[in-house]
């Protein structure tokens, strides 16, 4: 087990680990809650971080991630950087900060069967609702279009998928809002 540890401007901590038997160092970060942010830019093939994995946060708290890897597929090795370049999905507040979103709100969470998601936006923008797993993948488009301000609301069956916790992210140009739900049958 590697570990390493950073603190933002908030004094809110900020990890890199990378556990045994694991290919690729995870992140995760904690505000209000722990969010975990998945691996750190998997590659194919078979590499694995063979020294320590080391984590700085700069003036903005962007995360700059630097390992040693070996592939054993290629044959090759070298240093990685990263810097926000993580797999997975954090969830945030669920209101745009300065963007054209004024707020995302889903309901019911837990979920069993369906979920309602609405959204309000400001002004007219192109905007893509999207249904990702707690891997970071993005297993559904809800939603993608251009559209006038307004008070927006979906509502998706979600039988077809596994329980466990997904996340509901509505992007309009650089800016993303993310909810988490939790799936239960």
């Amino acid at each position: 087990l590697r570990i390493r540890l950073a603190l933002d401007s908030n004094d809110n901590p900020h990890i890199l680990y990378r556990h045994w038997g694991a290919a690729y160092p995870r992140y995760c970060y904690k505000d209000s809650i722990w969010h975990l942010c998945g691996p750190v830019e998997p590659d194919s093939g078979d590499a694995n971080v063979q020294a320590d994995v080391n984590i700085v946060l700069d003036n903005q708290d962007q995360i700059h991630i630097a390992y040693k890897y070996n592939d054993y597929v290629q044959f090759i090795s070298g240093f990685k950087y990263a810097v926000g370049t993580l797999q997975g999905v954090d969830e945030n507040s669920g209101s745009g900060k300065k963007g054209r979103l004024k707020s995302l709100v889903v309901y019911p969470t837990p979920a069993s069967k369906r979920v309602k998601i609405r959204y309000d936006l400001i002004q007219q923008c192109a905007v893509e609702l999207l249904f990702y797993d707690v891997t970071g993948a993005c297993i559904k488009r809800l939603k993608r279009g251009s559209l006038m301000p307004g008070t927006y609301q979906e509502e998706f069956d979600l039988r077809d998928l596994a329980v466990g916790v997904y996340f509901i992210v509505v992007k309009q140009d650089k800016e993303k809002v993310s909810k988490k739900v939790l799936l239960i049958k």
